[in-house]
């Protein structure tokens, strides 16, 4: 078997915010949980959140309920792919 056989090459723009290192560190983060326990782990925390502080909450709630359904979307995404190439016979 050819030792470059299961590798991928990605070209990342030099305006991207992403970087090698970046992709090293999010490959290392879904080595402890899938992307979907990570989302049930959030969204857990935050409706937590809500139930014990509904009556104070920061003057920014919206701008953090916005990123935190980015950031579960972005998630479910991810999972979504994991599936599909986990999948994918090719």
């Amino acid at each position: 078997m050819d030792e470059h056989q299961d590798k991928m090459v990605f070209k990342i723009e030099s305006s991207s915010k992403l970087t090698v290192e970046i992709i090293a560190e999010f490959e290392r983060l879904l080595e402890s949980a899938t992307p979907e326990e990570y989302r049930d782990t959030l969204m857990e925390i935050y409706h937590l959140y809500l139930i014990y502080e509904h009556g104070n909450l920061p003057l920014n709630f919206d701008e953090m309920a916005s990123q935190m359904y980015t950031l579960t979307e972005f998630l479910r995404r991810v999972e979504a792919e994991i599936r599909k190439k986990n999948t994918d016979p090719s």
